[in-house]
């Protein structure tokens, strides 16, 4: 909280005068005042802001914490904080590369896993409910642990740590066990905006810089940051001119042999026709590539799993734990929530125009915010009174499904709809849709019996 404090200003003596006609009836001007504002008391919360250009990692802003008079302590850089749920939107990538799909059904249910010691670890959700199998677009939506902790459990820890990497995550802070699925590494605040922008910029991995050039005293350039920028249409092979190298994926994951299969769906309802869906592919344009000799960032994750989680994340702000965003009145705005155990840490990670924005709150000690002060609380509002500055004037950044996906119709049950009409419209890789319709979903309504797994 701040108090307003205003000083009177003792006025000037006016210069003395001979002629008293009228002094005592001349209007008197209000006395002036000088306003300041002081701080009721010190924050015991700290704060961390990190935004960034998606396509370059240029940094736009950073806040290191409350006062570097207080503190020289760099939190956004060098602090490292459990992110909690908005850690999920990697977990999900890496899922979708291995097959699943915003339309497949996991299960949220109760589960146990035995730890070395022999006790069991018992994940819960934040609500203490539910909802039995569910779409994994609602559990990212709803923000469901359970769902999370299944997912990873299915794809492998190990394949989760090595994909997630690519988001230039450090793979040795991802804890090599199934608890990674709840957010539990511990993570600078730039590492999660910089793996945001892998989402916004359609799947590259950029390095974030600071010093664009330095001149001596003479003017002269003697240092000009070239970044490796993100290039869509480089990817597609659109961009023929010269100086222009195609990037790779990094240590790329291609679906081969023993790949587990996605969340299944009823056989005997897939009735759509594969080649009419794949004829509704999107041919939208392709945005210019980057001038001659620019270097270009490397594929970090495919474009299309890129597209899906800001789909996803755009409706974690128009229906789920961020809607407070929804004043910001863009359509393009989404991101992901995030709260640790206790309220220890508050996060909000998210894009919209032409920005990634992540905000983190916490102690230094390590202390409870408070009841109740999740990241939808605490550090979203920080992130949309940026937001609402900085992405003032800017142009509504468009969200095109990129060459082979193809548009399906499904059931809330994740099932698909014959002929497309009346269900849930969701894009799919094209590959997806040929295990979506080979797969069928006898046991995913029925709940396992509640038994221990190894978490190792």
């Amino acid at each position: 909280r701040v108090r307003k404090i205003e000083t009177p200003v003792k006025p000037a003596t006016p210069p003395a005068s001979n002629d008293k006609t009228g002094a005592a009836d001349a209007p008197q001007p209000p006395p002036a005042v000088t306003v300041s504002w002081r701080l009721d008391q010190l924050p015991l919360a700290q704060a961390t802001l990190v935004s960034l250009e998606p396509d370059t990692g240029a940094l736009r802003a950073l806040v290191g914490g409350f006062s570097f008079a207080g503190s020289k302590f760099n939190r956004a850089t060098q602090s490292r904080r459990q992110p909690g749920s908005s850690f999920k939107p990697f977990l999900y990538a890496a899922s979708f590369e291995r097959g699943y799909n915003p339309a497949s059904i996991v299960l949220d249910a109760p589960v146990v896993f035995r730890m070395r010691r022999g006790q069991m670890w018992r994940p819960q959700n934040d609500t203490g409910n539910f909802a039995g199998p569910m779409r994994l677009r609602e559990a990212l939506v709803q923000s469901r642990n359970l769902v999370s902790v299944r997912l990873l459990d299915a794809i492998g820890v190990d394949y989760a740590r090595r994909y997630i990497s690519h988001f230039g995550i450090d793979e040795a802070l991802l804890p090599p066990n199934l608890s990674m699925s709840l957010g539990t590494a511990s993570l600078p605040t730039i590492d999660i905006a910089r793996g945001y922008a892998v989402f916004a910029n359609g799947g590259f991995r950029i390095t974030p810089w600071f010093i664009d050039e330095v001149k001596d005293r003479d003017g002269k350039v003697i240092f000009k940051e070239k970044p490796p920028t993100a290039c869509r249409s480089c990817s597609q092979g659109a961009a023929g001119q010269q100086g222009i190298q195609v990037s790779n994926v990094v240590d790329g994951f291609n679906l081969g042999p023993g790949t587990p299969p996605p969340a299944p769906v009823d056989k005997k309802d897939a009735g759509k026709d594969k080649k009419d869906a794949k004829a509704e592919a999107d041919t939208a344009p392709l945005a210019p590539p980057p001038p001659p000799g620019t270097p270009l960032a490397p594929r970090a994750i495919d474009e299309r799993v890129a597209y899906q989680l800001v789909s996803m994340m755009r409706d974690v702000v128009q229906r789920g734990t961020g809607t407070a965003a929804k004043v910001l009145g863009r359509e393009d705005v989404g991101g992901k929530t995030g709260s640790t155990n206790d309220h220890r840490d508050a996060w909000f990670s998210g894009f919209g125009g032409n920005l990634v924005t992540t905000v983190w709150v916490g102690r230094d000690d390590f202390r409870s915010l408070g009841y109740r002060e999740y990241g939808g609380k605490a550090a979203l509002p920080i992130w949309i009174d940026y937001m609402r500055v900085a992405l003032k004037d800017v142009p509504i950044a468009r969200n095109d499904p990129p060459q082979g996906m193809v548009k399906v119709t499904v059931a809330g049950n994740g099932t698909l709809i014959p002929g497309g009409s009346g269900g849930i419209v969701e894009w799919v890789k094209a590959e997806d849709l040929e295990r979506m319709e080979t797969y069928t979903n006898e046991d995913v309504e029925q709940a396992p019996d509640e038994k221990a797994f190894d978490i190792f």
